[in-house]
């Protein structure tokens, strides 16, 4: 039998002999407030947040341009030694037939 005190042997971070509430939704202290603005006081904050992201964007770096990714560059650089390596003479011969039928 296991003697002593039981208490020490549970988790004292489980809260045990007092369960936690679930799903329990408390009811607001205040009512939402419907704020109406005239039609002048809504171009007037337009205009504010227009202005601030306007001279936000005019601050901001130019966005990079796209160029070719570096594994697209490796990728034809491999493909063209080992199409070199393995029909070096059909691509030569090609290439000057291609060349002699160029018109002038």
């Amino acid at each position: 039998m296991v003697e002593g005190n039981l208490e020490l042997l549970a988790n004292k971070n489980m809260h045990y002999g007092t369960k936690t509430l679930v799903g329990v939704i408390d009811a607001p202290d205040v009512i939402n407030k419907h704020s109406y603005y005239s039609k002048i006081d809504a171009k007037k904050m337009y205009d504010e947040i227009h202005q601030d992201t306007y001279t936000r964007l005019k601050k901001a770096p130019e966005p990079k341009k796209g160029g070719i990714p570096k594994i697209l560059k490796y990728l034809t650089g491999i493909i063209g030694v080992s199409t070199l390596l393995l029909f070096g003479k059909n691509v030569k011969n090609g290439i000057v037939k291609f060349i002699k039928n160029l018109p002038k």
